[in-house]
């Protein structure tokens, strides 16, 4: 689906993944964290370690909604 000239919405489906050995639970399907260590792609030729991982609860609608007093 194109937005506009310079955006695009591409909607697929997993059908194969490649992992080294012990990093994916072949039970659960869930990566190991503790192994895992992703690299992030930033511009041009920039990329970035990612080892200051962090979790951020995202809250629903209904909070923001709550938060506003509506």
């Amino acid at each position: 689906m194109t937005f506009s000239p310079t955006r695009e919405l591409l909607i697929g489906e997993v059908v194969r993944l490649h992992a080294r050995e012990g990093l994916v639970d072949p039970a659960t399907l869930r990566v190991s964290m503790s192994d895992y260590k992703p690299v992030g792609r930033m511009f041009g030729d920039g990329y970035s370690r990612q080892n200051d991982r962090f979790d951020m609860r995202r809250g629903t609608y209904a909070d923001w909604l709550a938060s506003r007093g509506s």
